[in-house]
């Protein structure tokens, strides 16, 4: 295959068609390495030309697509260099002109992978409107006039938001996506991936901006979350990014954006008490629970899953701050026997959540001097 990727001359269609397919085969997407080295003989360059070259092929556009998500995913390098060579453009103009055609838009999703770690990707989505692009399939089939729910195609809209929204949150406000994302995960958040990825995006939305977070609170994001954590109790990723989300939405915390960017979210007592009222015994639940929990469609990933969703230090710090200043709060927590899971637990614990773990006791007045010296 090297050779048809060096070639000089134009592949036919057939060829680049065959050529993709050959590339879903060989690269692992869950290995830099192989996504590198097979940039290095010419695969980014020799999908991006497919995908600008042959426009009107259903199929190759499909094919090819996939074919550069495996070589892109969570890979800046690679990202940045297809969107340079145009592979964004041209996959964003072939998905925007087929939003009516389901079996094209099932394979959307792939677009996301363009997102990962490349903010130059997404200033390029924003101008060729591809935010309202996704937000519109997901509106079109979901009480709309495609489908009422037609799980596979909102959810492929949801992987590009995951990532596209970071740097593009202004418009996702303006296009109604709290609403919409609140209202997908109070009807199918018991549907995998619907929570994780809806809350991955709108975790891009609380990064922007403070306002932001007071909207999530007042539309209702708190009740949505409690129906998560009480259907999709057993996975990893969901249960993370709720009691995330509740962390960095009561604030204060700090929060780092796809470029490790810091940014202090101040505390915000009202949405505390909001936060409180509806979800306190279920973050609770879930901080407490030693159910097993599952991975659900991380396949091909590079990333490390433990790192990227520490559930039990998320839930350790989200009751920390529905701790802070609150008495009352604090009191529900220690007549639930918290501290003593804490005790129970902590062998088990990796030292994030340990960390956690000790800043949680200490807020609660339960960090013995006997335990103390485990916190060090």
């Amino acid at each position: 295959m090297r050779a048809e990727l060096s070639a000089t001359e134009r592949p036919t269609g057939r060829q680049a068609l065959a050529t993709c397919n050959l590339l879903l085969q060989c690269v692992d997407s869950s290995q830099n390495s192989s996504q590198n080295a097979w940039a290095e003989v010419g695969a980014v360059d020799f999908v991006a030309g497919a995908l600008r070259d042959f426009p009107d092929e259903d199929t190759l556009e499909v094919t090819c697509t996939s074919a550069m998500a495996s070589l892109i995913l969570f890979n800046r390098v690679n990202g940045v260099r297809a969107g340079k060579l145009g592979a964004l453009n041209a996959s964003l103009a072939f998905y925007g002109s087929h939003l009516d055609n389901p079996d094209i838009v099932s394979s959307m999703g792939y677009i996301g992978t363009y997102f990962d770690f490349c903010m130059e990707n997404r200033l390029i989505a924003r101008e060729l409107g591809a935010i309202e692009m996704f937000i519109q399939n997901i509106r079109n089939n979901f009480h709309g006039p495609y489908s009422e729910w037609a799980y596979e195609l909102v959810k492929q809209s949801l992987y590009a938001m995951s990532s596209g929204t970071w740097n593009n949150a202004d418009i996702a406000y303006q296009q109604g996506f709290i609403p919409l994302a609140v209202s997908l995960m109070a009807e199918h958040g018991s549907d995998a991936k619907i929570a994780e990825e809806s809350l991955q995006a709108l975790k891009a939305m609380v990064y922007a901006s403070d306002f932001l977070r007071s909207r999530l609170s007042d539309q209702g994001l708190f009740e949505a979350l409690v129906g998560v954590l009480r259907t999709r109790a057993t996975d990893k990723a969901a249960v993370s990014l709720v009691c995330e989300s509740t962390m960095h939405v009561i604030g204060s915390t700090v929060m780092l954006d796809t470029s490790s960017t810091p940014r202090a979210i101040p505390f915000n007592a009202s949405i505390q008490q909001r936060a409180a009222e509806v979800m306190l015994e279920d973050v609770l639940a879930a901080a407490m629970s030693e159910v097993e929990l599952e991975d659900f469609e991380h396949e091909g990933f590079s990333l490390d899953l433990d790192a990227m969703y520490p559930m039990r230090a998320n839930c350790y710090h989200a009751l920390r701050v529905l701790a802070k200043n609150n008495p009352a709060n604090r009191k529900a927590m220690n007549e639930a026997g918290l501290s003593r899971a804490i005790r129970r637990a902590w062998e088990g614990l990796d030292s994030r959540a340990r960390d956690e773990a000790c800043q949680l006791l200490m807020e609660l007045g339960k960090l013995t001097e006997a335990f103390r010296s485990r916190c060090v």
